[in-house]
């Protein structure tokens, strides 16, 4: 158990990293021209492993009950990456914990139902519209068929 929370601290570590390098012009500056190319040149794992370590270190550093847990080991980086859209404010506790208890499919299914209220009635929000976006593209293409 000790190696699984050493593991993860050190996935949060590199989550922190990649994050703040992705904001602004910092990479740009370094001379890289994304966080998914620093990766795959410097860190040796695939461009989209590290865009998505950057979005979950971004998202991390405004949950801290989130990233305690997942820091800890109490909640694996993969669950973590499926609650973090709505694992916000006041439901943050309540994601935490069932992100404790439930497989990564069984929290794919939560969040998936949790998704529209969240989102609201217009699909608002940055949680939302990241969601939304592949639903409203799917019914598109339906409607033209």
């Amino acid at each position: 158990m000790r190696v699984a929370r050493g593991r993860t601290a050190l996935d949060v570590a590199l989550c922190d990293g990649l994050g703040a390098l992705s904001k602004g012009d910092r990479l740009l500056s370094l001379g890289w021209s994304g966080v998914g190319d620093y990766a795959r040149e410097r860190l040796g794992v695939a461009a989209r492993t590290g865009q998505v370590m950057a979005r979950l270190g971004r998202a991390l550093a405004e949950r801290p009950r989130l990233r305690a847990a997942v820091r800890s080991g109490a909640v694996s980086v993969r669950a973590a990456e499926e609650i973090v859209t709505v694992a916000v404010g006041d439901d943050e506790a309540a994601w935490v914990e069932r992100a404790r208890t439930m497989t990564v499919r069984g929290l794919v299914a939560a969040v998936r139902d949790a998704r529209p209220r969240a989102a609201g009635p217009a699909g608002a929000g940055a949680a939302g519209s990241v969601a939304q976006a592949p639903a409203a593209g799917a019914e598109a293409s339906t409607d033209g068929a």
